[in-house]
C-alpha cells in the first residue's frame, strides 16, 4: 500500500511538470496550441484540458470535490480560455497538494469504488 508521504511527493511532482509544460506551452502562440499534433487529444490545449478535467475528476472521487461537468468526450473542452485554463491548473494542483498533505494513513485503506467517465459499468479498486 502507498503512504501519504508518497501521494504528497507525487502531488508536488505533478504540479512542478504542469507548471512546466504550461510554462513551456505560453512560448506558443494560440493558434500553435490548438493545431492537431496527431495526439490522442489532437492539440496542446486539448490535451491540457483533458488532464485538467481528469484530475477534477479524481478529486471529485478521492476527497469528494465536485465532479467536473461533461464525461470524457467533453473533458477536451474543458476551459477555453488559455489564461483561464493556466489559472484553473494551478488552483487544481494546489487543492490537489493541499489534499495531499492533510492525507492521514488510514485515508488511503479499504477500496474506491466509482463509474468511470465512460459506459455504466462500476468500478471497484484499492485505494
Amino acid at each position: 500500500m502507498i503512504d501519504p508521504a508518497y501521494v504528497q511527493k507525487m502531488a508536488c511532482y505533478n504540479r512542478w511538470q504542469n507548471s512546466s509544460l504550461h510554462e513551456a506551452a505560453d512560448t506558443l502562440s494560440e493558434d500553435a496550441r490548438r493545431a492537431d499534433r496527431g495526439a490522442f487529444f489532437k492539440s496542446i490545449h486539448a490535451t491540457f484540458n483533458h488532464i485538467l478535467w481528469a484530475d477534477a475528476m479524481w478529486m471529485s472521487r478521492l476527497a469528494g470535490e465536485p465532479a467536473p461537468p461533461g464525461r470524457l468526450p467533453d473533458s477536451t473542452r474543458y476551459v477555453d480560455d488559455w489564461d483561464a485554463l493556466k489559472r484553473e491548473r494551478a488552483d487544481r494542483d494546489e487543492r490537489l497538494v493541499a489534499w495531499a498533505n492533510s492525507l492521514e494513513p488510514t485515508a488511503l485503506a479499504g477500496d474506491l469504488t466509482w463509474r468511470p467517465a465512460v459506459g455504466d459499468v462500476v468500478v471497484t479498486r484499492p485505494r
